[in-house]
């Protein structure tokens, strides 16, 4: 099943993943105007109507945004290397989120610090993932409102 989703980083637009898509169509934004987009198949595709029609009836919108600091690409080695970022904000169905991401090592080094200093570890919105970069960022957001998880997030 294709799925269009809301892509963000300085920039809004929609990416495709998955099914026919992959292979045979695209999105495009045609004449400047933001939220506008199609459709279309790809160059040299040879899509039959059916299965043109079939491939945009698996498509989906869901309603996420993931925003980062326009400056997050010159930064992001720094931040994969630091295992830590807590400037990513998702925008779902009205409502804004600011996350917090780590990886496996990082927050076990925050854990451990706060309990030796005899106090305790917590972190609104915390996500764990293998690496913090843009990338797995994307993928866990997705998966958290796939798995419609997100209403366990507390809101600005």
């Amino acid at each position: 099943m294709g799925s269009v989703r809301p892509y963000a980083g300085g920039s809004q637009g929609l990416r495709v993943g998955g099914g026919v898509f992959d292979n045979a169509m695209s999105v495009s934004s045609k004449w400047h105007v933001p939220h506008h987009f199609e459709i279309v198949p790809k160059a040299g595709a040879n899509l039959t109507p059916r299965q043109f029609i079939n491939a945009c009836n698996g498509v989906t919108l869901e309603d996420f945004l993931i925003s980062l600091p326009n400056d997050f690409a010159d930064h992001e080695w720094e931040v994969k290397a630091k295992g830590w970022f807590s400037g990513a904000r998702l925008t779902s169905s009205g409502k804004s989120y600011l996350l917090n991401f780590y990886d496996a090592v990082r927050i076990g080094q925050e854990i451990t610090s706060e309990l030796e200093r005899g106090g305790m570890f917590f972190e609104p919105n915390l996500l764990i993932i293998p690496s913090v970069t843009r990338a797995e960022m994307e993928r866990a957001v997705e998966l958290l409102m796939r798995s419609r998880q997100v209403a366990s997030l507390i809101p600005e």
